[in-house]
């Protein structure tokens, strides 16, 4: 059909004098189109209607560009219904774009355009991995509520101030706005429920943070490095991700509801000024390096469920003065509680078996301690460093001793309760204990 009104146009147009060029004129204007060989882009064609820009002409770098909505080929129109991977990538100079009826934008297809600053879309539909990453210029965009899947990295490292996500995006995707270090504002709508890995790390300036109400699930690192103060987890999400929160500098406040089962490895490493928190009582895992260098930290209550403390848990909060541990923990990790300098009030619960490397290191404030029946093993550096412990009682099941696992207790008064394990321990670990105070061999 399409064919045969071009034709009868085009025996129409013959009959004039202006010949080929009133032929193109009353072409473009009668489908509102653009011949695609004035254009400087190139196009492929991707169904019998519909064509791509796949990539512009060698050199050419506008200030300002619009999408044609049609394009003619040869003889037959196509709508421009996709921007292809890469099309307009590294376009340094491009600051303003106007594509209304495009519906799809392709991988990377604007990436490192660090002059755009204002684009305009219209029937858009779907936002493809890295499709603005690095454009630096672009502070604000509506994203249409057409708009049903943003890809991974499609707006990282570029300088948006403020997003809100329309009703049919269900999940963020991977890194969506990493490293967006100009974003201060989100709201998500209500449809949303998952925010994927590092999606929003690095968004140093990320100060306010409206969630849905249904997510359920937040990734990796996601808010890693963001300038949060106060976050309330929503109701429906059950496990803090590893490092979801790390580095959050500026976080001092983070309430936890009681249906979270687990905190992963370093969720809330490096919150240097998170004060306090309260650890529901549905927790059954902590992970490693999950509160490391929270400086601001003072006590911590474990709850029952809690079968361990994990490697480097809560190694360097420099101001955990208390930490209560209940007696279902059976071992204590690598580097735990190492540098606790400020931790005072301690008690090892009766069931742990197991005392890990650099454990205790560097306790200073420790004074008195009691290793529990149960401890077979006290690992290298367990108590290097406590300076000020006066006095410590191994009990007999202790079968190994590492290396300088007391050194630099000069203060300390040991006392081993002789047995069998402790005879091997000590004779092959005696040195170890060569600069405490004394050692005392009690029944």
């Amino acid at each position: 059909m399409t064919k045969k009104i071009l034709a009868v146009i085009a025996a129409i147009a013959l009959c004039i004098p202006f010949g080929k060029q009133w032929y193109k004129f009353l072409i473009k204007t009668w489908y509102h189109a653009e011949y695609a060989s004035d254009l400087p882009l190139h196009f492929q064609k991707i169904s019998n209607w519909s064509v791509a820009i796949v990539d512009h002409k060698f050199g050419w770098n506008p200030e300002s560009f619009t999408i044609p909505n049609r394009v003619i080929i040869g003889t037959d129109v196509y709508r421009v219904s996709f921007i292809g991977n890469y099309a307009f990538k590294n376009c340094n100079k491009l600051k303003t774009l106007e594509s209304v009826f495009v519906d799809s934008i392709g991988i990377g297809a604007f990436e490192n355009c660090s002059s755009l600053s204002e684009v305009t879309t219209g029937h858009l539909k779907k936002i493809n991995d890295n499709a603005f990453k690095g454009c630096k210029s672009l502070t604000n965009i509506r994203i249409p509520n057409e708009v049903t899947d943003i890809g991974n990295y499609a707006f990282a490292e570029s300088g948006l101030t403020k997003i809100e996500i329309p009703e049919h995006i269900k999940k963020l995707r991977n890194s969506l706005f990493y490293n967006c270090q100009n974003l201060s504002y989100v709201k998500l709508h209500d449809d949303c429920r998952i925010i994927g890995d590092n999606t929003f790390e690095g968004c140093s300036n990320l100060t306010e943070f409206v969630f849905s109400p249904n997510i359920d699930a937040i990734g990796h690192n996601a808010f890693a490095g963001t300038g949060l103060t106060t976050v309330r987890i929503p109701k429906y999400v059950k496990e803090i991700e590893s490092h979801t929160f790390d580095g959050c500098k500026n976080l001092k406040e983070i309430i936890l509801h009681d249906q979270i089962t687990s905190i992963g490895d370093g969720a809330f490493a490096n919150c240097i000024n998170l004060e306090n928190i309260e650890i529901p009582q549905r927790i059954n895992r902590i992970g490693c390096k999950a509160f490391q260098n929270c400086e601001r930290l003072t006590s911590i209550d474990i709850p029952g469920n809690v079968p361990f403390i994990e490697n480097g848990t809560f190694q360097d909060c420099t101001n955990l003065i208390s930490i209560s541990m209940p007696e279902s923990i059976s071992y204590i990790g690598d580097n735990a509680f190492s540098g606790c300098v400020n931790l005072a009030d301690l008690k090892i619960p009766a069931e742990v078996t197991l005392i890990g490397r650099n454990a205790f290191n560097s306790c200073y404030n420790l004074k008195s301690l009691t290793i529990p029946s149960k401890v077979n093993y006290i690992g290298m550096n367990a108590f290097d460093s406590c300076y000020n412990l006066e006095s410590l009682t191994i009990p007999s099941k202790v079968n190994y001793i590492g290396i300088n696992a007391f050194f630099g207790c000069n203060d300390t008064e040991v006392m081993v309760k002789d047995s069998k394990s402790t005879r091997e321990a000590y004779s092959q670990a005696h040195i170890y204990f060569s600069g405490c105070k004394s050692v005392t061999w009690i029944k």
